[in-house]
């Protein structure tokens, strides 16, 4: 590849259209004038080429494709030059013409960077990255997973099989499938299928849990999303799966201004059209990653039932809505919380110890199964264990009281109420802070200490008697 001498011009702007045989690179003058149009080969020697040729002050867009990061870490890693990444879908909107060729493709990528019009997306780094196309095998083969459960169903259906499981692969089923591949009810044919989705399930299973150990290693070895991960996970509802999923959507959690930024993100917020003074709120956008947004609504189905406050916000949608409404709007809610969550480096104060001990711990039990890293346990929300309360039960009903007692303030503060009037710690669940709480969880546990010196002594009494 033999590219023209552009050393007496001056700042040039690069357009490179990315093919998966050969690229299309425009190059234009700071004044719009085209200095080349050509047509090279895809291979790194030739980007390496395009990056030494590349000088400090010179700009080059490309689209986001399939190698584009890759070539973007080439011009980053070996020149100064202003590397830019394009959304194609707005670029097409924006340059939308008659005719289309790679030519015109290159060009009009330089022109909108030239004029500075051009709509960027973020590049990730080298961890998201990865982390990203882990989340992305891991997605493929869950859905190849279902795929298989829906053959299974579909050949009982057909057959006129039927069955009383609510989960036809759970242990009862298990064992029902293969009573049924012993019988003589489907014919021969029937019973090979059967059996060959059967072992191809157990299959995929294997595969997902082995990517899952690598997903929890390659997330162990690095501090800043072990970190991370384990803020998420502190919240109920969220696993190894979807805290992963969570953290490559998000990426750097910087780059967001504020948590209704991330839910934006996310497509989680409604659309919007308005013309003079005429607005209306639609569904929601469904832009962004949505697999992280699939992630975010299951793991809010579960946090709705585990946490008050959450649940009588998903009662109170539901009442004007309907169901999935007010999940998605759960979701939008847990989208934010974990905006909340990274951007303060705490973790989820109405978090279940037990149960987020548990979950970082089979995490680290992955990681180290998968390489030798060693595990190291963090107690999650050790202000629990300075309430002056022994065992593990007790200290999970104060966490439950507390949790309660956290969804009341809310309640009654929306109604009006004084904070002052009605929460003696002056713990507010609108702005939730771990000073407040620990005001909370202590005030609380002296009450409850009580009740359990008094239930003690009664039952010390029942026994005299």
């Amino acid at each position: 590849m033999n590219l023209p001498n552009f050393s007496d011009c001056g700042n040039l702007i690069y357009g490179l259209d990315l093919a998966k045989k050969d690229s299309q690179m425009a190059v234009l003058s700071s004044e719009g004038k085209q200095m080349t149009n050509c047509r090279f080969p895809s291979t790194r020697e030739n980007y390496l080429e395009v990056a030494k040729n590349l000088r400090p002050g010179d700009t080059i867009a490309l689209e986001v494709s399939t190698s584009a990061n890759a070539v973007m870490s080439i011009f980053k890693l070996n020149s100064s030059a202003k590397s830019l990444l394009s959304n194609p879908m707005q670029t097409k909107l924006i340059a939308a013409g008659r005719i289309k060729t790679d030519k015109v493709d290159a060009r009009v990528l330089a022109e909108l960077a030239r004029v500075d019009y051009l709509p960027t997306v973020w590049s990730p780094d080298a961890d998201t990255l990865r982390l990203r196309h882990f989340v992305t095998d891991r997605e493929s083969l869950v859905h190849y997973k279902t795929k298989l459960k829906n053959q299974v169903h579909s050949i009982l259906h057909r057959n006129l099989v039927t069955y009383e499981f609510s989960d036809l692969f759970g242990v009862e089923g298990s064992l029902w499938l293969d009573n049924l591949l012993a019988s003589d009810e489907l014919d021969v044919f029937e019973r090979d299928r059967l059996r060959f989705d059967l072992r191809e399930i157990e299959r995929q299973k294997t595969l997902v849990d082995d990517l899952d150990s690598t997903i929890a290693a390659f997330i162990c070895s690095r501090e800043v999303l072990k970190h991370q991960l384990d803020l998420l996970v502190s919240i109920p509802g969220v696993s190894l799966a979807s805290g992963a999923t969570i953290l490559a959507a998000i990426g750097d959690v910087s780059r967001f201004r504020s948590k209704e930024k991330l839910a934006s993100y996310m497509g989680l917020t409604s659309r919007v059209k308005q013309s003079g003074e005429t607005c209306r709120m639609g569904r929601i956008s469904k832009q962004g990653n949505a697999y992280a947004r699939f992630m975010l609504v299951e793991s809010a189905d579960w946090l709705r039932k585990s946490v008050p406050i959450y649940s009588r916000f998903y009662n109170r949608i539901k009442k004007k809505k309907n169901h999935n409404v007010a999940k998605v709007a759960t979701a939008r809610k847990l989208a934010e919380l974990c905006w909340i969550l990274l951007t303060r480096s705490q973790e989820f104060i109405y978090a279940r110890p037990r149960n987020t001990d548990e979950k970082r711990a089979a995490i680290r039990k992955l990681a180290s199964d998968k390489a030798s890293l060693k595990s190291s346990r963090k107690p999650t929300n050790t202000i629990l264990y300075g309430t002056n309360l022994r065992g593990r039960e007790i200290k999970q009903e104060l966490q439950k009281r507390a949790n309660d007692e956290a969804a009341r303030i809310k309640d009654l503060l929306e109604l009006g109420k004084s904070l002052a009037d009605i929460s003696p710690s002056g713990f507010d669940p609108r702005k939730p802070n771990l000073t407040d709480w620990q005001k909370l969880l202590t005030h609380l546990a002296k009450d409850y200490s009580k009740e359990l010196a008094a239930l003690s002594q009664n039952n010390g009494g029942s026994a005299n008697n």
